[in-house]
């Protein structure tokens, strides 16, 4: 913990909680991973909780909502009608005195106005707000401490402390010590991991450039454009990637982290879960799947934001493969000199 910095505690009961910040590529498989701890009878999985406010603030006047703008909780109900939410947002103002459910920019979690997505109802950040930031995030890679970031923008606390007392109220709610989320925001997870590092452990995803590579086709298709982009694309974001993942290991201090790549936790999810549950040093006594036949089930746990397959309920975990079938001689090449994989 920064010195000089107040922490917020709603409770005794939930001292020890901890944060797993999870940090990926769009399209990596980090909403199934976060459904794959939150089978563990300690965890709560969230999904992208940086878009609670939004869905909120884009549901505030519509008398109904639906699965195919994504606009309900994976239980299916109004999150403001969830009875998880409901309650969260509930302890909330009574710690706050603010009303997220009913006026969702009260509660401000947004870290430089980054309300997320102006065409689909958030707002558009300030030209102030996009240098201040860039400042903070650069800062911040370089291993600069919570204090000097600060000196660039005081709110940085206040929106720290808020994030905080809102996972805290949700580890209340749920009964449960360790919070997930998978929002993939690096300048998010550095704030947090410098405003509590012995709380916050972070896990980065990798999956290999062949599966993004037919991930990205895929959606390049859907778009309607030319699915040769998906190459250079790929090459270029995952060594940007890589480039981000080493800075931050040599750079930030007292970080607790995990690295798995994809093929691993999707393979064998028991396993990957172990590892976790070690890593946080937590007692290994639950009900544990198999590998081979192992479940989720999205609609008993309330999911923000992430992946749509968050809606289709009950699911076997199993492994993308079609990377074999999609990509051709000249791609699997490219990608196996930029990376190796054969």
């Amino acid at each position: 913990m920064e010195r000089g910095f107040e922490v917020y505690r709603t409770n005794q009961k939930v001292r020890n909680m901890k944060l797993v910040y999870i940090i990926a590529q769009g399209h990596t498989g980090s909403t199934l991973m976060d459904c794959i701890l939150g089978t563990h009878p300690e965890f709560i999985s969230n999904g992208e909780l940086m878009y609670l406010n939004w869905q909120l603030e884009r549901t505030k006047d519509q008398k109904k909502t639906k699965v195919e703008t994504q606009t309900l909780c994976t239980c299916k109900k109004d999150f403001r009608s969830c009875d998880y939410w409901s309650k969260v947002f509930d302890e909330v103002k009574d710690k706050s005195n603010k009303n997220i459910a009913e006026e969702p920019t009260s509660f401000d979690t947004a870290y430089f106005g980054e309300f997320s997505f102006k065409e689909r109802g958030g707002f558009k950040i300030s030209k102030e707000n996009k240098n201040n930031e860039k400042k903070v995030y650069k800062g911040l890679m370089r291993g600069k401490s919570l204090e000097d970031m600060l000196k660039i923008e005081p709110k940085i606390i206040d929106w720290l402390k808020n994030n905080w007392l809102l996972y805290e109220s949700m580890s209340k709610v749920a009964d449960k010590s360790v919070v997930i989320d998978s929002s993939k925001s690096f300048l998010r997870m550095l704030l947090l991991q410098k405003y509590r590092p012995k709380d916050v452990m972070v896990i980065f995803i990798n999956r290999n450039s062949r599966g993004l590579t037919s991930s990205m086709k895929r959606r390049l298709k859907k778009m309607g454009r030319s699915e040769i982009l998906a190459l250079p694309y790929v090459i270029f974001t995952k060594l940007k990637y890589r480039f981000k993942i080493r800075a931050i290991k040599k750079n930030i201090k007292d970080l607790t982290y995990l690295e798995v790549d994809y093929d691993y936790f999707v393979s064998k999810p028991s396993d990957f879960l172990g590892k976790v549950v070690q890593k946080l040093e937590l007692k290994n006594e639950y009900k544990k799947q198999v590998n081979e036949s192992f479940y989720i089930d999205p609609s008993q746990q309330h999911l923000v934001a992430g992946n749509p397959m968050r809606y289709k309920g009950r699911q076997k975990v199993k492994y993308d493969n079609r990377w074999k079938k999609s990509l051709n001689k000249i791609e699997l090449l490219a990608l196996n000199l930029f990376f190796g994989e054969k």
